[in-house]
């Protein structure tokens, strides 16, 4: 085990520390579904793929609210959510709630006392990223802390603190990386989501390298540089080692991008949105407003994002990138998110979301019933994540609020 691991591993289960250091565990592709029945939503953009797509045999004509929770967040963000095993978990600003999906009640709540608080607890550290749920566990990070807790009971399994902030983290399988510093230099980490044990770290070039996406056994980077220049990294998700690099033209906003992935192709987005097949080749690039792409959603070949600037959902073809449809929508939240189920496309705005038609572009119906009371809309639109679509409710934060919204259906 590394220096690193020794020294800022602390792994909890059950109160007598446990690891596998011996033997460095495999990778093994997630068994997470895109299904009711188990994993709906187990990360900020559904899967590790990103792509913000999740399967549907029905979709609703209009919804209304059928419960509705505030909560405190850490920045102009809304709170994160993430649908696992008939469990909502949300990240509130100082702790990590599970929730019944079925009217909002709580059954746990976890919150990771600061190293300099007092006794009772009053000091906390600060939930900073959207939550991951694989298989029986949340994922979490709390500052510069990177934790594990039971998905049933909420009990911390493990946790592995670092020496600077995390900007981004993701889970696939059964690895966790996340981007970090040690003795001054950045470093891509991965853990093993069992046991917290580190897997391996890649710092070759020293510079910030974020992870945005992964499917099978490739995680996709992003090397982070201010300017005009950034590069798209493809790793062996079990070693770290780099597949290929591709460096692209085009600002990469200081909030970095987005990305998903699909068999077909990678999809990254920030200032611009660029396509790319899976073996770095560039397919298309598509630039319209200043903020184009930083939400964005891949479903029935399609690739859906967002022009801020002009207040519009573009629908291009993935393939090409040649404009399907653009639809208008005056609420677009900053940055957002969208989502995409059997024949729908979400859209979240600073008051809710707007239900466009998959083909065509057009409103089915909307959501714009949430308040916007902690949040001046002119100087600091409330921010919106992306809407959960399950076959019986969807789940979106607003701002400081949770909303589970009841489908009518025809």
């Amino acid at each position: 085990m590394s220096l690193f691991t020794r020294r800022r591993l602390l792994a909890v289960a059950g109160g007598s520390f446990a690891t596998g250091a011996a033997v460095r565990p495999s990778v093994v592709r997630s068994t997470q579904r895109l299904d009711a029945g188990t994993h709906v939503w187990p990360g900020p953009h559904g899967d590790h793929r990103g792509t913000s797509a999740v399967p549907s045999t029905t979709t609703p004509t209009d919804v209304t609210v059928a419960w509705e929770r505030e909560y405190q967040t850490s920045s102009v963000s809304a709170v994160p959510l993430a649908l696992a095993n008939g469990t909502l978990i949300v990240g509130d600003r100082d702790a990590v709630r599970a929730l019944e999906p079925t009217d909002g009640s709580q059954r746990w709540a976890y919150a990771l006392p600061h190293p300099f608080a007092d006794s009772n607890f009053s000091q906390r550290n600060i939930v900073r990223h959207p939550l991951w749920v694989v298989d029986d566990r949340v994922l979490a990070v709390f500052d510069t802390n990177v934790c594990a807790l039971s998905l049933s009971s909420g009990r911390l399994q493990w946790r592995v603190r670092t020496n600077s902030s995390i900007d981004s983290a993701l889970a696939a399988g059964n690895t966790v990386t996340f981007d970090g510093r040690l003795s001054g230099t950045n470093a891509l980490w991965a853990l093993d989501t069992e046991t917290g044990v580190e897997r391996w770290t890649y710092a070759v070039d020293g510079d910030r390298r974020l992870p945005i996406a992964a499917i099978d056994d490739r995680l996709y980077t992003v090397r982070f540089r201010y300017g005009d220049r950034w590069t798209v990294a493809s790793h062996n998700l079990e070693t770290g080692a780099v597949d290929w690099r591709e460096t692209l033209e085009g600002r990469l906003l200081a909030s970095g991008p987005r990305a998903a992935v699909t068999a077909d192709g990678l999809y990254a987005g920030a200032e611009s949105l660029v396509a790319l097949d899976r073996d770095g080749t560039q397919r298309w690039q598509a630039e319209f407003g200043t903020e184009f792409g930083r939400a964005l959603a891949v479903a029935h070949d399609l690739v859906f994002a967002t022009d801020v600037d002009a207040s519009e959902v573009v629908a291009l073809e993935a393939a090409t990138g040649d404009p399907r449809w653009t639809t208008s929508v005056s609420t677009l939240a900053r940055p957002g998110g969208l989502s995409v189920d059997a024949d729908t496309v979400y859209v979240s705005t600073t008051d809710g979301f707007r239900a466009l038609e998959v083909t065509t572009g057009e409103e089915r119906f909307r959501f714009d019933g949430a308040s916007t009371a902690n949040s001046d809309t002119t100087t600091n639109p409330t921010a919106s994540g992306p809407v959960i679509p399950t076959t019986d409710r969807l789940y979106q934060s607003v701002g400081d609020r949770v909303y589970a919204l009841e489908g009518q259906r025809t």
